[in-house]
């Protein structure tokens, strides 16, 4: 039996691989403090990712939905009790993923857009996180974060190559630029997680609008 046949036995599997995920990078976060940054990428690595794999192989269901939304609530309520070591309680970023997905379905939206803004956040978010706090010299403040150039610079070419590999809509290489432009600003105009809603919609909607054209 295919596992992306039985849609119940998938979500499980997710779901089980996100949870041990999420206790094994609290419990090393609780022992090494200093690698707290890292761990919380790794958890939205494989919290993404898996999420945005599991409503390209099942479809934009209403129960996924249901499981988008209650999911959105639950961690919002995690973010405000500051249970976890690797969340600081300042950022609702790992809830604002799961809704965003959500209100992106319930509006209609081609399922597979919705994928690749999910694939987006995924790989070009926790990248540039990445390059960025290990190479990053010259820093910025666009909004109300530090951000820094080589981190920025990461997100839109990790971006680009996502669009270019996943070009289900065939997409030009202008629309790829122009798209992965507009979700790295979103990316660089956030506050407080919110990248983690906007990378999603930016790219979704995005995709969506010069599909049309």
């Amino acid at each position: 039996m295919n596992i992306i046949d039985n849609p119940l036995l998938l979500i499980i599997i997710i779901l089980v691989v996100i949870i041990i995920t999420l206790f094994a990078t609290q419990r090393y976060a609780m022992i090494h403090p200093e690698s707290t940054f890292y761990c919380r990428k790794i958890l939205h690595i494989v919290s993404v990712g898996f999420c945005s794999f599991a409503l390209q192989s099942i479809g934009p269901k209403s129960y996924l939905i249901v499981i988008f939304l209650i999911s959105s609530i639950l961690l919002a309520i995690e973010v405000q009790k500051k249970y976890l070591q690797i969340s600081d309680g300042n950022s609702y970023g790992i809830a604002l993923f799961p809704l965003a997905f959500a209100l992106l379905l319930l509006m209609g939206m081609e399922y597979n857009m919705v994928v690749l803004g999910g694939y987006v956040l995924t790989f070009s978010d926790a990248f540039a996180g990445i390059v960025g706090k290990l190479l990053g010299k010259i820093k910025i403040i666009p909004f109300k974060e530090e951000k820094t150039v080589i981190g920025s610079l990461t997100f839109l070419v990790v971006t680009i190559l996502i669009l270019y590999l996943l070009n289900w809509y065939g997409l030009s290489w202008g629309v790829i630029i122009v798209i992965s432009l507009l979700a790295m600003l979103a990316e660089m105009f956030s506050w407080r997680g919110s990248d983690n809603f906007t990378i999603i919609v930016v790219t979704t909607i995005g995709i969506m609008v010069f599909n049309h054209l």
